[in-house]
């Protein structure tokens, strides 16, 4: 299996299997209430189906169902028929709703719509599941939080195997959210990518901010986003810094179209006191404004003050923004085995410090290793340089850039210069399979494995099937 057309293979059967292949052989076994637009409220939800009778079966609306899950001392899953649930205005989940499981039936498809105005709010709920349910047209949460799912103080949510819509503003955003699982969902379209009139900020198709921490983003598919895909934030106090997250395995398709200054994996940390966070495994397979010196798009954002990250194992292509890496003022980062094809025209990175120091370590110990630089072109970018260097303080410890691979269709080592340079470059051919098309495997004798000790890449990025029986955690 190669590194890329394997991912491509597993996107593109992710989407199109229909929700709700075989998963359980006997579902009105299970403690469950049904919804379904042929239902009526009235039921008892505890039928699939209306009985003969016609007076009895599942329930009709969404309110209903949360009704009775509330008041049920046994019941907390809540199974949808096929069919569009429409919300017109907040859907609401609390504390009461803690431990609540919304999941397809059987062979079934279920969207919930918000008809451009209807949105949905976690509140202090815990443990909440949603599992492979299509939200199309949601509206916003209201200000200071204006997207479509927002989650307050929560531990242990479970967002897998969904579809996300073209999401206006972002698809999910969580503050404060805690030992939580983002996995295997797919983004078809976000917008827009900076808000109306404003350059300084910019959306994410899914964010965690303010104290959310051990959480997993990973293995989702991310396409046609006008702004970035999946963003880290904590901004200066009373925020909270993110803590051990985990970005992995995930692929952002054409994202950061339309948007400035903007990192397809973006992470912010104003408090600079954020550990063990951990960028790995990505594919980010096409950024837009590449070759722009004024898009200021990364495909790898680490801003203002995020320090002790590790940025690993990831592959950025057919475009990586103006930038395929940024360090802002950050300190202690390692961006270490990943592969950066500058073919499209990408400047390799951006070292920047702030206008003033905030003490020390001052931009300390960032380290670039055992990276391969490739470019099928002889000259891969309008700046002369690999890397740009944008610092005020001259104290500033440079960026330590070593043991990396390069090879430009021409003298890659013409390259090395300006005022980040690589102290021990090897350069030679690391023998991609077919990089045009995605294909980054190589061969045992690449010098990417004998000259740098480059570690092979993972084959899974990209949402995973759901095992047979659903209810079953993978």
């Amino acid at each position: 299996m190669t590194i890329f057309r394997a991912v491509l293979g597993i996107a593109v059967a992710v989407c199109s299997l229909r929700p709700g292949a075989p998963v359980n052989a006997n579902p009105g076994a299970e403690k469950t209430y049904y919804v379904s637009p042929a239902g009526n409220d009235s039921w008892s939800g505890t039928l699939p189906e209306a009985n003969p009778a016609k007076s009895d079966g599942p329930f009709r609306t969404l309110a209903r169902t949360q009704q009775a899950m509330r008041a049920s001392t046994t019941i907390r899953t809540a199974r949808l028929r096929s069919g569009t649930y429409s919300i017109g205005s907040g859907f609401f989940l609390s504390a009461q709703d803690s431990g609540e499981t919304w999941l397809p039936y059987p062979g079934e498809a279920p969207v919930i719509d918000g008809g451009g105005i209807g949105y949905i709010t976690l509140r202090g709920a815990n443990a909440i599941t949603f599992e492979e349910l299509t939200f199309e047209n949601l509206g916003l949460n209201p200000a200071p939080y204006p997207y479509q799912i927002v989650a307050f103080n929560g531990v242990n949510e479970t967002i897998r195997w969904n579809k996300f819509v073209n999401c206006r503003n972002s698809c999910f955003f969580a503050v404060h959210l805690t030992r939580s699982t983002i996995d295997s969902n797919v983004v078809e379209g976000q917008f827009p990518g900076n808000p109306p009139g404003d350059i300084r900020h910019f959306f994410a198709a899914l964010v965690l901010t303010n104290g959310s921490s051990d959480d997993r983003i990973t293995h989702n598919l991310i396409r046609h986003a006008q702004g970035g895909g999946i963003a880290l934030m904590s901004n200066v106090f009373p925020d909270q810094p993110n803590n051990n997250d985990l970005v992995d395995r995930n692929v952002l398709r054409d994202v950061e179209s339309d948007v400035v200054d903007a990192g397809a994996i973006y992470v912010l940390d104003r408090t600079h006191t954020a550990t063990g966070d951990r960028v790995t495994n990505n594919i980010i397979d096409g950024v837009g404004g590449t070759g722009s010196e004024k898009s200021w798009t990364k495909a790898l954002y680490l801003d203002d003050l995020t320090s002790n990250v590790l940025v690993s194992g990831n592959i950025c292509r057919r475009g990586c923004g103006e930038f395929a890496v940024q360090i802002h003022g950050g300190d202690h980062n390692r961006i270490v085995n990943n592969i950066f094809d500058l073919s499209d025209g990408s400047i390799l990175g951006l070292y920047q410090d702030l206008p003033k120091p905030v003490g020390p370590p001052w931009m300390a110990d960032n380290i670039f290793t055992q990276n391969i630089i490739y470019s099928s072109k002889a000259h891969p970018q309008p700046h002369p340089y690999l890397w740009q260097a944008i610092l005020q303080d001259h104290h500033i410890r440079p960026l330590d850039s070593t043991n990396n691979l390069y090879f430009f269709a021409g003298n890659a080592a013409s390259w090395n210069v300006g005022p980040i340079k690589d102290r021990a470059p090897a350069y030679g051919d690391p023998q991609f399979v077919d990089p045009a098309n995605g294909d980054y495997a190589m061969p045992a004798k690449s010098p990417a494995y004998t000259a740098i000790g480059f570690t092979s890449l993972p084959t899974d990025q990209g949402p995973l099937p759901r095992p047979t029986d659903f209810l079953v955690t993978p």
